[in-house]
């Protein structure tokens, strides 16, 4: 009983990640200069896979919209940005399903990952041990995703 008890409570540690236990490996310290390169390359992305006739591409409007706002929330000393979806569907004012699949657009894309974090109910006995609490999101731009040098440069 006292095995499967411990082995629980490792899986538990795993696979739920708690929030404030597991951030810091997640989080990178960042600085503007590399955040607006991600959110330049994205917009690239963007335009570049946009089929003619079509409204928007891969990534769609709202993401970008949803990656300006995360871009503008992200603390530069920790690399810090834990938005709620509540947070961000009342400052840009869109639907939670909108939000949603924007950023699951950004993960497909590879210009966004984060981890679901929870924290203890303290239910002793029967009943959730845990509660979903807002997710720990990372900027980063994925090799593929990412444009050459000279698409930066202003001409």
């Amino acid at each position: 009983m006292l095995r499967s008890v411990l082995s629980y409570d490792f899986e538990l540690l795993l696979f739920r990640p708690q929030k404030g236990r597991h951030e810091g490996h997640f989080w990178q310290r960042t600085k503007r200069e590399d955040v607006r390169r991600i959110v330049l390359a994205a917009r690239r992305f963007e335009l570049v896979t946009r089929q003619p006739g079509a409204r928007s591409g891969a990534l769609g409007f709202v993401a970008l919209e949803v990656l300006d706002f995360l871009a503008n929330l992200v603390d530069w000393k920790t690399g810090r940005l834990d938005p709620s979806l509540d947070y961000i569907m009342g400052r840009l004012k869109r639907s939670r399903d909108a939000i949603v699949r924007a950023l699951s657009a950004l993960r497909a894309h590879g210009f966004l990952d984060w981890i679901r974090r929870y924290v203890p109910t303290g239910n002793e006995g029967r009943g959730p041990q845990v509660r979903q609490t807002s997710n720990a999101y990372r900027l980063f731009c994925a090799i593929s995703a990412e444009p050459c040098p000279t698409c930066f440069t202003s001409t």
